[in-house]
């Protein structure tokens, strides 16, 4: 067989070199694509240079921010990441090296300086607007199914990693890499297993739902519809470690701090967009949350209005895991059944001071890539239908209930010594009235806005209001009439029941 001329394979070589600069040629690195975008801005220079026929000197012209852009184009992935208002929507270009289009100017412009490096910073602005008025509109990968993890995407109902490509629309990722089958590491004086059973007070529930948190933090596209408070009266309880596993797990690019009265500042709730994690770390106890509107939109994937700083304001959806973390439980304005059943509530209730102490947990273990593979691993096989609700959980909330609406607290603490299953509202407004004076806590809340308050309350366990087509006859008992005399010792709330009379009340179901 007679060998090929060495003249032909130098072409052969030089084509090959050449190659990965064709338009639309897919780059393995980014270092290829600057590569690339290096070699077509010095084809511009030298396409358009001059000579000077007087001297002989060859003159080179700059790349225009025009042609700039246009040789980006060609080589890039840019999109305009899709939001409520079109107008709002960011340029970003995909990052081959992490599999993620990045939204960042001085990512942008980086990638402009590679094409032409005198480019000004006027210049780059300029390339930026070509790219943004010409590039096209892409919806966010919202597949819950598909996780995007360090070293690939995760793809749960194949139970496999495909590798990154620019068809999937992610801005951010989780800072592991996914392991099959990776095992739990051993350590020589802590085990990660035993410390969660530790931290579950051997409750079965509370160990899966610990377990949960680390499922639904690494699935952004997952909307939990839950928010997860982290409670501990004194320090050294374990919480701070678990809470800086989660962000080694997430990655500190992907996670943010935001606190609860934080929510509603829509400057500082910008600081969510894109990212995965919120963690809001010693919120006091002694705050009142006077509205939890963003709070709940963020909990449930609803729109908020964002207002990052040197951009329009715009709404979007944004999808994080939500944890906070404090010393008491929250004081809420609105302790409705809206926010309530949307709160996990998990105390951290073992004191690890003294020599149960272990410095080398929180500066070693929690940053050891085994440790954290071997979580993700376990988080992606962890199917979450609905987030656990623990028995202590329940009862916090309650507490939270109460300690923030008195109208739940009467509720709590007289109804059960009612004999009635016919209750006018009236008398039960008397009766709250008496109460309040009992507990140096007289109030000024109409009697609308407390029967508006109690309907919502007693209808869970089955009392049913009617305006005026019942009158309380029999089912009203003397000794709930007798009560109030008890309380109203001032003569100040005394209520007759007429109980031949038609009139609004609440009455038992059977």
């Amino acid at each position: 067989m007679s060998q090929m001329p060495s003249d032909i394979e130098d072409l052969i070589d030089e084509f090959e070199q050449l190659e990965p600069s064709l338009p639309g040629k897919p780059y393995r690195t980014m270092n290829e694509l600057k590569s690339a975008l290096s070699r077509r801005g010095e084809m511009w220079r030298e396409e358009h240079e001059s000579i000077n026929e007087t001297t002989g000197k060859i003159k080179k012209y700059p790349v225009s921010p025009r042609a700039a852009a246009d040789i980006l184009q060609q080589e890039c992935s840019f999109c305009l990441i899709g939001e409520d208002d079109p107008e709002s929507s960011p340029l970003a270009v995909y990052d081959i090296d992490n599999g993620i289009y990045n939204k960042g100017e001085r990512f942008i412009n980086s990638l402009a300086l590679v094409v032409e490096r005198t480019l000004t910073e006027p210049a780059c602005k300029t390339v930026r607007h070509y790219l943004t008025v010409e590039s096209t509109e892409k919806e966010p990968t919202k597949d819950k199914n598909l996780i995007i993890v360090n070293n690939g995407i995760y793809d749960k109902r194949k139970s496999s990693l495909v590798p990154f490509s620019d068809e999937y629309v992610f801005v951010n990722k989780i800072a592991t890499d996914y392991v099959e089958n990776a095992t739990e590491p051993l350590f020589e004086d802590w085990n990660f297993s035993e410390w969660i059973n530790e931290l579950s007070d051997n409750d079965v529930k509370k160990k899966n739902l610990l377990y949960q948190i680390f499922a639904v933090a690494v699935n952004s596209n997952y909307i939990s519809e839950v928010a997860f408070f982290f409670v501990s009266e004194e320090g050294r309880t374990g919480k701070s470690t678990f809470q800086n596993l989660l962000k080694n797990l997430i990655g500190n690019k992907n996670t943010t701090s935001l606190k609860i009265k934080e929510f509603e500042s829509d400057f500082k709730l910008a600081s969510a967009y894109s990212k995965s994690l919120i963690i809001g770390d010693d919120n006091n106890p002694k705050d009142f949350n006077q509205t939890s509107e963003n709070f709940k939109s963020v909990i449930t994937g609803e729109l908020v209005l964002i207002n990052p700083k040197m951009v329009k304001p715009f709404s979007t959806i944004l999808t994080p895991t939500v944890i906070q973390s404090m010393n008491g439980t929250p004081r809420f304005n609105d302790v409705s059944d809206g926010l309530l059943r949307r709160l996990r509530i998990v105390r951290f209730n073992h004191s690890y001071k003294g020599n149960q102490g272990n410095r080398r947990i929180k500066e070693e273990y929690i940053c050891d890539n085994r440790l954290l593979e071997y979580i993700l691993f376990v988080a992606l096989n962890t199917d979450v239908v609905e987030v656990e609700n623990t028995k202590e959980s329940e009862e916090a909330v309650r507490d939270i209930a109460k300690e923030n609406d008195p109208v739940i607290e009467f509720y709590e603490d007289v109804f059960y010594q009612l004999e009635s299953t016919r209750l006018p509202t009236k008398f039960i407004f008397s009766l709250y009235q008496a109460w309040c004076d009992i507990e140096n806590n007289p109030t000024k809340m109409k009697q609308r806005t407390f029967t508006k308050n109690l309907r919502n309350i007693v209808a869970k366990d089955g009392w049913n209001y009617d305006v005026k087509n019942l009158a309380p006859i029999h089912y009203f008992s003397k000794r709930d009439a007798e009560l109030l005399k008890s309380w109203d010792t001032n003569y100040k709330y005394r209520f007759e029941v007429d109980i031949k009379k038609y009139q609004p009340l609440i009455e038992k179901a059977e």
